[in-house]
Protein backbone atom coordinates (compact mmCIF):
# COMPACT_ATOMS: atom_id res chain seq x y z
CA UNK A 1 0.00 0.00 0.00
CA UNK A 2 1.78 3.16 -1.19
CA UNK A 3 1.74 6.21 1.04
CA UNK A 4 1.41 9.57 -0.62
CA UNK A 5 2.30 12.86 1.01
CA UNK A 6 0.70 15.96 -0.36
CA UNK A 7 2.10 19.40 0.24
CA UNK A 8 5.65 18.21 0.89
CA UNK A 9 7.06 20.74 -1.57
CA UNK A 10 5.15 23.58 0.10
CA UNK A 11 6.36 22.44 3.51
CA UNK A 12 9.97 22.28 2.26
CA UNK A 13 9.66 25.78 0.72
CA UNK A 14 8.22 27.15 3.95
CA UNK A 15 11.07 25.61 5.96
CA UNK A 16 13.60 27.27 3.65
CA UNK A 17 11.87 30.62 4.04
CA UNK A 18 11.90 30.25 7.83
CA UNK A 19 15.65 29.48 7.83
CA UNK A 20 16.26 32.49 5.58
CA UNK A 21 14.15 34.70 7.86
CA UNK A 22 16.06 33.47 10.91
CA UNK A 23 19.39 34.41 9.28
CA UNK A 24 18.00 37.80 8.23
CA UNK A 25 16.84 38.54 11.78
CA UNK A 26 20.22 37.52 13.22
CA UNK A 27 22.15 39.68 10.74
CA UNK A 28 19.85 42.64 11.31
CA UNK A 29 20.17 42.29 15.11
CA UNK A 30 23.96 42.22 14.84
CA UNK A 31 23.96 45.31 12.63
CA UNK A 32 21.66 47.23 14.99
CA UNK A 33 23.83 46.28 17.97
CA UNK A 34 26.99 47.26 16.12
CA UNK A 35 25.53 50.67 15.26
CA UNK A 36 24.32 51.23 18.84
CA UNK A 37 27.70 50.21 20.33
CA UNK A 38 29.49 52.58 17.96
CA UNK A 39 27.31 55.37 19.35
CA UNK A 40 28.24 54.29 22.90
CA UNK A 41 31.97 54.94 22.52
CA UNK A 42 31.80 58.65 23.51
CA UNK A 43 29.95 57.77 26.75
CA UNK A 44 32.66 55.26 27.69
CA UNK A 45 35.34 57.88 26.98
CA UNK A 46 33.49 60.45 29.14
CA UNK A 47 33.25 57.89 31.93
CA UNK A 48 37.01 57.27 31.77
CA UNK A 49 37.74 60.99 31.89
CA UNK A 50 35.45 61.64 34.85
CA UNK A 51 36.13 58.54 37.00
CA UNK A 52 39.73 57.45 36.44
CA UNK A 53 42.43 59.43 38.30
CA UNK A 54 43.77 62.32 36.21
CA UNK A 55 47.15 62.65 37.85
CA UNK A 56 49.79 61.85 35.31
CA UNK A 57 47.19 61.83 32.54
CA UNK A 58 45.96 58.29 33.19
CA UNK A 59 42.35 59.25 32.51
CA UNK A 60 43.26 60.85 29.17
CA UNK A 61 45.40 57.84 28.28
CA UNK A 62 42.58 55.40 28.97
CA UNK A 63 39.94 57.61 27.30
CA UNK A 64 42.17 57.87 24.24
CA UNK A 65 42.45 54.09 23.95
CA UNK A 66 41.26 52.54 20.75
CA UNK A 67 37.74 51.16 20.93
CA UNK A 68 36.32 48.77 18.45
CA UNK A 69 33.11 46.88 17.98
CA UNK A 70 33.92 43.21 17.49
CA UNK A 71 31.55 40.73 15.86
CA UNK A 72 32.37 37.11 16.60
CA UNK A 73 29.85 34.43 15.82
CA UNK A 74 26.51 35.80 16.93
CA UNK A 75 28.00 38.08 19.61
CA UNK A 76 28.75 41.77 19.30
CA UNK A 77 31.05 43.34 21.90
CA UNK A 78 32.68 46.69 22.55
CA UNK A 79 36.37 46.33 23.32
CA UNK A 80 38.84 48.99 24.50
CA UNK A 81 42.53 48.44 24.01
CA UNK A 82 45.69 50.43 24.45
CA UNK A 83 48.66 48.34 23.40
CA UNK A 84 51.21 50.47 25.26
CA UNK A 85 49.33 50.36 28.58
CA UNK A 86 46.88 47.50 28.31
CA UNK A 87 46.99 46.74 32.05
CA UNK A 88 47.01 50.30 33.37
CA UNK A 89 43.34 50.46 34.39
CA UNK A 90 40.87 47.62 34.28
CA UNK A 91 37.15 47.59 34.91
CA UNK A 92 37.62 46.51 38.54
CA UNK A 93 39.30 49.82 39.37
CA UNK A 94 42.77 48.31 39.61
CA UNK A 95 45.57 50.13 37.90
CA UNK A 96 49.14 49.02 37.48
CA UNK A 97 51.98 51.48 37.89
CA UNK A 98 55.65 51.62 38.84
CA UNK A 99 56.63 52.40 42.41
CA UNK A 100 57.75 56.02 42.77
CA UNK A 101 61.55 56.13 42.54
CA UNK A 102 61.85 52.51 41.36
CA UNK A 103 60.71 52.03 37.77
CA UNK A 104 61.69 48.36 37.94
CA UNK A 105 59.04 47.45 40.53
CA UNK A 106 55.39 47.59 39.49
CA UNK A 107 52.37 47.27 41.77
CA UNK A 108 48.62 46.91 41.39
CA UNK A 109 46.59 49.55 43.20
CA UNK A 110 42.85 49.62 43.77
CA UNK A 111 41.05 52.90 43.12
CA UNK A 112 37.51 52.07 44.25
CA UNK A 113 35.72 55.07 42.63
CA UNK A 114 36.90 53.82 39.23
CA UNK A 115 35.20 50.44 39.57
CA UNK A 116 32.96 49.69 36.60
CA UNK A 117 34.18 52.74 34.65
CA UNK A 118 33.60 50.73 31.46
CA UNK A 119 30.44 48.88 32.54
CA UNK A 120 28.44 51.80 33.93
CA UNK A 121 27.85 53.59 30.60
CA UNK A 122 27.12 50.32 28.82
CA UNK A 123 24.71 49.05 31.49
CA UNK A 124 22.87 52.38 31.55
CA UNK A 125 22.34 51.99 27.78
CA UNK A 126 21.07 48.43 28.04
CA UNK A 127 17.38 49.35 27.74
CA UNK A 128 18.09 51.55 24.72
CA UNK A 129 19.91 48.62 23.07
CA UNK A 130 17.04 46.24 23.84
CA UNK A 131 14.48 48.70 22.44
CA UNK A 132 16.54 49.12 19.25
CA UNK A 133 16.71 45.34 18.73
CA UNK A 134 12.98 44.92 19.48
CA UNK A 135 12.10 47.72 17.07
CA UNK A 136 14.26 46.13 14.39
CA UNK A 137 12.65 42.72 14.89
CA UNK A 138 9.20 44.25 14.74
CA UNK A 139 10.12 45.98 11.47
CA UNK A 140 11.21 42.63 10.01
CA UNK A 141 8.05 40.88 11.21
CA UNK A 142 5.89 43.63 9.73
CA UNK A 143 7.70 43.18 6.43
CA UNK A 144 6.99 39.43 6.49
CA UNK A 145 3.27 39.83 7.24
Amino acid sequence: MPVEFRGAKELRDMAQQMRRLSRDIQRADEQVLQDELEALKPAVRRSALSVIPGRGGLNRLIAGSGMQVVRRGNAVTLRANNKANIRRMNNQGIFRHPVFGNRERWVNQLYAPAKKWFDNPTLSSEMRLRRAVDKNRQRILDRVR
